[in-house]
This record gives C-alpha cells, structure tokens and sequence, in this order.
C-alpha cells in the first residue's frame, strides 16, 4: 500500500502509486504551500503539486528550502485559498553547492529535530497544567484543600443542624413557588392538604457513602440554586441583530476564561429582549453551555452594566443563599460535572445537557466560611498556574520563531560558513554551484527532447467492470453495515480495483469532505497492513 497525499498531508493508502518514486508534495489548494515528504512512492490528489526530480540534490534540502519559501503568502485566489504554479516558479533563491547542501540538511536535520523536540516538551506544560487545575478543583470541591484551615474555623453549624435548614428553606421555597402559581391563575386553595404534595429530595445512598468534612453536607442542587434557559426563540433571525441595544450572549464568550467575554456578544431590540425575562441576567450568574460543540464550556458573569440576555445553547444558573458564586463556578468547571458532560456527549446522537442534568446532581456543600476559603486557596494556585502556563506560551512563541531564523541562517549560508572555509574544493571549479546549475540546466534540456513517459494510469474500460454504480463512501459503509478498510470501502462504493487517476481522485475527496465536512464516518486505527480503516460516525449509525 503507497501513501495518498492531500494538500495537508497523508490522507490515505492506495494498492499503486503515481508517482513511482521519493518525493515532496505541496499544497495547491485549501492548505495552500503546506510542503509535505514522502520518503517512498505516493499518490499525490489534485489539491497538489510533486517534486520528484531533483538532479541528484539531496530531497532533505530542497524540503526545507521550499519550507522556508513564503508559498503560503501567494494567494491569489479571491474564493478557495491557492497556490499558483507561476508564482511559486518566479521565487528567487541561492543555490549552493552540492556537497553544501547535503551539510545544510543535515545540519537542519539536527537542529530542527531540537526545535521540535522543545516545542514538544513546552506543548506538554499546557495539558500539565490543564491536569493540575482540574485536580485542584476535584481536591477543593472534596475539602482537602482546607484541612488544616478546619481545625482553626469551626462551623457555625453542625451538619445535622445545616442539613434541616435547608430541608425547611427548599420547603418554604415551594410552598411560595405554589402560592405564586395559585395567584396567577386566580385560585386560591379552599385547605392546605395540597402542602402535602411536597416530597423531600431524594439522595442515592451510593452517593454518600464517603464520611464529609465537619460542617459540610450532601444536597441536591434542586430549589437552592435557580436555573432556566430559553426554549426556542420566538422566530428570531440573525438580521434582527442591532448595532446596539441589549446583550445577546452566546457560546463565543465563554472562550475567554473564566469570565464571561460581554465584548462577544451580539444586541438585540429590548423588545426582543423583554419578551424573556426569566433569562435576564445579573452579575454572579453562570452561563453553561448545554449543547453543540461548546458543550460544557462554562464562564461567570462580572462587571456587567448593561441589559443582557443569552440563547437557546445557554444554561442560566443563578447561585442562591447557600453558594458562594465563585465556588459554584469551580464545581461545575470541575471533574465531577465535566463526566456528565462527557456522558452526553458519548451516549447520545445528539449531545445535550437537560435542566434536570444539573438540578439533580448531587453535590457536597460546604459552609458559606469555608466557601469562601477554598475559593482563595484555589485562585492562588490558578494563578501560579496561569503565571507558569503564560511562560510557557511565550517560550512557545519564540520556540515557533527560531524554525524561521534556523532556516533563515542556513539559506543565507550562516550555517555553512566555517565548512566552506574549510572545504574549498568541495564548493569550487567542477563541484561549484555553477557548474551544478549549469548540469540541471543540460539535463532539463535533454528531458525536453525525449518522449513524455506515460503515466501509471489505468485504461478506460468496457464491459462489466464498469456496469457497478459508483455511491458515496457514506452509504457504501451504511450498506455495507461494519467497518471497511480503504481498499474494501473503495470496492463497495462501486470504484474499480484498477481505477484510473481521476476516479481515484474523486474517492479520496468524497473521504475528505466525509470526514471534515460532513463528520458522516470516522477514520479508526489502521491495521497491522497499514491500512487505514473507516466507519460510520455514531449519529449515522444510530439512525
């Protein structure tokens, strides 16, 4: 099986190849400029160009002097990004010797192999620290960030004594949501036995098994905190959008951090604004996102000075009496809310997180005091973090640079200075790079003369290999109702075992746009044969 290549790199096996030798490959559309290696025989689809003569110049080189070339900045086309051949041609260079070049790329070899390497230790930090505030979190939300802060701070209340408060508070509370409900319909009860319909929050004994802190309980989140979202949207389109007016929060800002970005929101009329109160929002709120791809970001709302409101992908949490705000906050960012996020996300076609999600969860409640402790202790050790990871980030950046100034010494022959000192009969008289241009430039002539070798392309055909219609990779792997490798799902969607260029073309790119586009399969692990294998994408196999 020989590579297939796509503008942004391997995309693919297939049983033979086009281009019958080592060669680069550069992106011609969409990932225009990408300059990709194979080090064997290839396929090369149409969003490319090839190299695969290179005069005996080492290949190392000329791939990392076509990196170092500015091709990703020769756009010239106004709809799908490209790379024109005439511009990428009219690129000046130096050529250097030969035998120079065999020791730039070599010595890029090394030095460039450093440069990832670094960047790879420096792009761990950031999922280190991403491991690290999720286990402060899981260690804060348990109490064990303010174990020794107990033993000076004792609660004001015993754990008995809190849990009846808020027994009592949840039952007043929808004694009044009741009486409200009567009051807006006009009736009032002729008794009270309708306050027997009140049933206490039920709590799963596996879930309290581990013995609490002192002072802390266990509590359903239901009737202590106050949580609503908007159904629908009442027909509103995007071209109701103002240029100013209330806030109209979407998923878009909670990318920034903690606090909610209000600079992304949209505005709309206050008209539009008022027809849903219930989702008006005030400082200290919670905005969780409940479905699409954002599900399961989360951001606080501050410094808010301005009506506003959210969509319909927007969870509203509103910390009641017995939250600190911020230390709700961390809960639900933290491991424990983050599974059922995940739980969504994997056990249904359509992920999505329900009210009663997070009303039932069950959660251990700490005192207001130690609340407000385990929000400090957190916020120290989140900016340590924040301080190490903004380091990293900027080692990072400077890292990202140095591949540029690398290539940048060793095209203006920095690198190579000491060796050419050292090595004049390597550079000069028949090894120069005159007589090398002069030899490339000779044996392109003698290439001009001779016959255009044919292609490894396969005939037309007649007859009943041509009689099978060709299907979409979607409903080939539908049809045929398990996983298929690439040769197998080429097959059943109606290709030719020897399919010609542009029919294999059109295979490939159906799996592109299948998997990027559409997200309709999945790519899964390759066999022992190097395959590559597909299937269908849950939601199409859930249909």
């Amino acid at each position: 099986m020989f590579p297939v290549f796509g503008s942004n790199g391997e995309v693919g096996k297939h049983s033979f190849p086009l281009v019958e030798k080592p060669g680069l490959i550069i992106g011609r559309k969409g990932s225009f400029g990408e300059v990709h290696i194979s080090k064997e025989p290839f396929f090369p689809i149409d969003t490319t160009y090839y190299v695969d003569s290179f005069h005996g110049q080492p290949i190392r080189y000329w791939l990392y002097q076509l990196r170092y070339l500015p091709l990703k900045q020769l756009n010239r086309a106004t709809a799908i990004p490209g790379l024109n051949r005439e511009d990428a041609y009219s690129q000046v260079i130096a050529l250097p010797a030969l035998a120079e070049q065999k020791v730039i790329a070599q010595k890029l070899d090394t030095l460039l192999a450093q440069v990832e390497k670094t960047k790879a230790h420096l792009e761990r930090i950031t999922q280190i620290l991403k491991c690290f505030r999720q286990s402060v979190l899981s260690e804060a939300v348990a109490g064990r960030l303010t174990e020794e802060w107990r033993k000076e701070n004792f609660p004001k209340l015993s754990s008995e004594e809190f849990n009846k408060e808020i027994k009592q508070y949840r039952f007043e509370k929808w004694i009044y949501e009741q009486e409200e409900k009567f009051e807006a319909k006009g009736k009032r009860p002729v008794n009270k036995t309708w306050k027997e319909k009140y049933t206490e929050a039920k709590i799963d004994e596996k879930i309290v098994r581990r013995e609490l802190p002192q002072g802390w309980i266990y509590q359903p989140l239901d009737g202590l905190i106050y949580i609503s979202a908007r159904v629908g949207w009442k027909g509103l389109k995007a071209s109701e959008y103002t240029n100013d007016g209330p806030l109209f929060l979407s998923v878009h800002s909670l990318n920034y951090g903690r606090t909610v970005e209000l600079s992304e929101a949209f505005h709309i009329s206050h008209e539009r604004y008022n027809e849903s109160p219930e989702i008006i929002l005030k400082n200290d709120d919670i905005l969780l996102c409940k479905d699409g791809a954002g599900i399961g970001k989360i951001g606080i709302v501050k410094d808010l000075d301005h009506p506003a409101t959210i969509n319909s992908s927007l969870l509203l949490i509103r910390p009641g009496k017995y939250f600190v705000p911020e230390y709700l906050y961390f809960f639900l960012a933290g491991p424990s809310m983050q599974r059922i996020v995940q739980e969504r996300m994997t056990g249904s076609a359509v992920p999505h997180l329900f009210q009663r999600d997070v009303k039932e969860f069950v959660l251990e409640i700490p005192p207001l005091e130690e609340q407000t402790e385990i929000v400090k202790r957190v916020e120290e050790l989140f900016a340590f973090a924040d301080n190490i990871d903004q380091k990293a980030n900027t080692a990072l950046g400077r890292v990202n640079n140095l591949t540029h100034t690398i290539l940048a010494k060793a095209f203006r022959g920095e690198l190579t200075a000491e060796w050419r000192t050292e090595n004049l009969d390597l550079i000069s008289g028949v090894n120069s790079a005159e007589a090398l241009l002069a030899k490339i430039k000779a044996e392109r002539e003698t290439l001009k003369k001779q016959p255009k070798p044919k292609r490894n392309v396969r005939g037309k055909r007649i007859g009943s290999s041509m009689s099978k219609q060709i299907i979409k990779v979607t409903e080939a792997l539908k049809q045929a109702g398990t996983s298929l490798s690439g040769q197998q799902l080429l097959e059943a969607a109606g290709y030719p075992s020897d399919s010609n260029i542009e029919e294999l073309e059109k295979f490939f790119l159906d799996i592109r746009e299948a998997l990027s586009r559409d997200k309709s399969i999945v790519k899964i692990e390759r066999s022992e044969d190097g395959q590559d294998w597909f299937s269908l994408a849950e939601a199409d196999t859930n249909e």
